[in-house]
C-alpha cells in the first residue's frame, strides 16, 4: 500500500495516460460483450479520471482502499459513489 500522501501527486504522476483513449477502449470492450451494461464498479478508482469518462456511458461507482485518493475522486466526479 502507498503513502496516503501519493494522492497529492498522482495526477501528475500519471499524466502521460491518455485517458480519453483508454477509456473509450474499455467502454467498446465492455459493449462487444455485454451490449446492454448500464452499470460499472471501478476497483482501483484513484481520483476518478476515468470515472469521469465512463459516467457518459455507463452509471458508474468507485472503490479504492485510499481516503485521500476516495477524497479526490469525490471533487472530480460529485455524485458518484464512493466505496472505501
Amino acid at each position: 500500500m502507498y503513502d496516503e500522501r501519493f494522492a497529492e501527486i498522482y495526477d501528475a504522476a500519471h499524466g502521460f495516460k491518455d485517458y480519453a483513449r483508454e477509456s473509450k477502449y474499455v467502454a467498446d470492450a465492455i459493449k462487444c460483450v455485454n451490449a446492454g451494461a448500464r452499470t460499472m464498479l471501478e476497483v482501483a478508482c484513484g481520483t476518478g479520471r476515468f470515472l469521469e469518462r465512463f459516467r457518459t456511458d455507463f452509471d458508474v461507482q468507485g472503490l479504492d482502499y485510499s481516503r485521500a485518493m476516495l477524497a479526490r475522486a469525490s471533487e472530480r466526479v460529485p455524485g458518484v459513489a464512493l466505496h472505501e
